[in-house]
Parts: structure tokens; C-alpha cells; sequence
């Protein structure tokens, strides 16, 4: 089953059908993962894709049902998201090791190397004092069953784009919002917001992208590649956070610190520069060229 609304079948089942897609595919991360830290990813990465599905039809389905299956989901990210940032330091640091080495910072690189190695070390610990993680697998993957059998209870009748998809209007604005938040403020956090929305949108417009694939391949292909910015400049604020710390063995030098704070300065002036294009629209604006997608692909216009 794809991840794609077909404009050939009502909105309920194409809802349905990416949302069992969605399950199978955490279920059967989880149920023989060959690669524990790569199936972890999958499932944290595949559970935003379900909460922006919800965001996207919230409207329809009620704020009760919005509330109690987003929820429950993030629960069972969060349940992860440990043994997952663990991994995504590590990534991190091969990443400025990868930009040192071609740059002017090439001498930094056994100091990125010896960070890596206490990371490394940190994870391992981390991995073996959590111990055999199959009671975890179990309780999560008896929570993601449930979740699958409740979703065919989703109340999705109208199939007015206005209705069902008045999600995408939201996500898009709020978006915008973060974007000039960020970009004023300087702060990590709104950086960090700011990226969550960026997914959201990302994920609801894949979705949609058989509206019309030539025009949406390209917006999201530039959503994703903000992602990446916004991801990478967040990675690096949690590794600063993290190296800085008086508990790391290890403090870095004066040279790194200003090499890490010249990326993240760099990551910050692509983002805002791409996501003042990708956000150049109204919310309104953006709503509306996106329902007459929907309403040439129904043979409404």
C-alpha cells in the first residue's frame, strides 16, 4: 500500500489504507530488527509521519479522537527517543569530522575523533544498562497493535478537502510563524519548532503529492532539504549542549568551539533564506491553491 492519496477513492479509505501502511511498517521494524538503533529510527521517523496524517485531518475526525491518538503516539516516541538521540550524536560528530577534514579545521580532527570515541563508549553504556531491550519491543509493539485495530474507528465522512484537510492550512501557518519567530529570536528552541512543522508539512504534502507530482516533488523536495538544515542545526546545539557540559570528560578547545558556532551560524542563514521562499505565501493562499488540486483531480473545476 502507498503513502499517497489517490484522488480515485473516497477519503476515508485512502486515510486508511496510509495509516495501516503506516502500522505495518513500525510493526515490522520492531518485531526482527536485524539493526536495533536502525529500527528505532524507522519507527520514531514513521510515528511523525502518522501525527502529521492526524494533524492533517483533525478537523474531521474531532479533537477527541486527534488528541487521544497523537498522544498516544508521542508517548511511544518518547519511549525511544533516548537510545535514538544517543545515535544521532554520534552522526553528528562524523558530520563535523566530515567538514573539518575539507576544510581550513583539518587539524581538529583527532579532537572530533576523540569525542566520537567517548560517545561511542557513552551509547554502549546506555545499551547495556537498559539491558535486553525485548520487554520494551513487547510493550511497544502490544501498544502499536492497539493503535492499529483503533484506527478504523476514525470518524472520516466529508469529503470536502476544507473539511478533511483543514489540517494542512494550520500546519503551513504555524510554519510561517515559527520561521519569523526563529529568525528574530536566535533561540535553539524556535529553531527546533520550527523543524517540527517543517516535517509536518513535509509529510502532509507527501501525502497529497499525486495531486499534482511535478509541482509538489519540487516543494517538498525543498521542505526536506530545510529539514535537513534545521535537523543538522539542532544536532549541533544538542552536541554543544552536551560537550560543553561540566560532566563530559573532556572540554573542547577554544578553536572548536568556534568551528562548531560557525556552522551552526551557516545552517541558520541557509535556513532562513530557504524558508522565507518555501513560506512566501499567505496561509490562506497556500490553502487555497492546494484545494484546486483537489478540486481538478475530482472534476470539480
Amino acid at each position: 500500500m502507498a503513502e499517497t492519496f489517490s484522488t480515485n477513492q473516497s477519503v476515508k479509505r485512502n486515510v486508511t489504507d496510509i495509516a495501516l501502511n503506516l502500522s505495518n511498517t513500525m510493526l515490522s521494524s520492531l518485531e526482527n530488527p536485524e539493526d536495533e538503533h536502525e529500527a528505532i529510527h524507522t519507527v520514531r521517523k514513521t510515528i511523525k509521519k502518522m501525527r502529521a496524517l492526524l494533524r492533517l485531518i483533525r478537523k474531521e475526525i474531532g479533537e477527541g479522537h486527534y488528541k487521544e491518538e497523537n498522544i498516544d503516539y508521542r508517548d511511544i516516541g518518547r519511549k525511544l527517543s533516548g537510545l535514538r538521540d544517543a545515535t544521532a550524536l554520534i552522526e553528528t560528530v562524523d558530520k563535523l569530522l566530515e567538514i573539518a577534514t575539507a576544510s581550513d579545521y583539518d587539524n581538529l580532527q583527532d579532537e572530533i575523533s576523540d569525542f566520537r570515541k567517548k560517545l561511542v563508549a557513552e551509547r554502549k553504556a546506555l545499551f547495556e544498562e537498559i539491558g535486553d531491550q525485548t520487554e520494551l519491543r513487547e510493550e511497544i509493539l502490544k501498544e502499536l497493535r492497539t493503535l492499529k485495530d483503533r484506527l478504523h474507528q476514525w470518524p472520516l465522512k466529508n469529503e470536502a478537502f476544507k473539511s478533511w484537510a483543514a489540517g494542512l492550512k494550520k500546519t503551513y501557518k504555524k510554519g510561517k510563524k515559527q520561521c519569523e519567530q526563529a529568525n528574530g529570536s536566535k533561540d535553539p528552541h524556535d529553531y527546533h519548532e520550527w523543524r517540527k512543522r517543517v516535517k509536518y508539512l513535509w509529510n502532509q504534502l507527501k501525502f497529497l503529492e499525486e495531486l499534482w507530482p511535478s509541482m509538489l516533488d519540487a516543494y517538498t523536495d525543498s521542505l526536506s532539504d530545510l529539514s535537513t538544515l534545521l535537523g543538522d542545526e539542532h544536532d549541533l546545539a544538542v552536541f554543544k549542549e552536551k560537550v560543553y557540559s561540566a560532566d563530559f570528560e573532556g572540554q573542547p578547545s577554544s578553536e572548536m568551539r568556534h568551528f562548531i558556532d560557525e556552522q551552526v551560524r551557516d545552517l541558520r542563514a541557509q535556513a532562513i533564506e530557504l524558508g522565507q521562499l518555501i513560506y512566501a505565501e499567505k496561509g490562506k493562499a497556500f490553502f487555497s491553491r492546494n484545494a484546486a488540486y483537489w478540486a481538478v483531480r475530482q472534476g470539480e473545476l
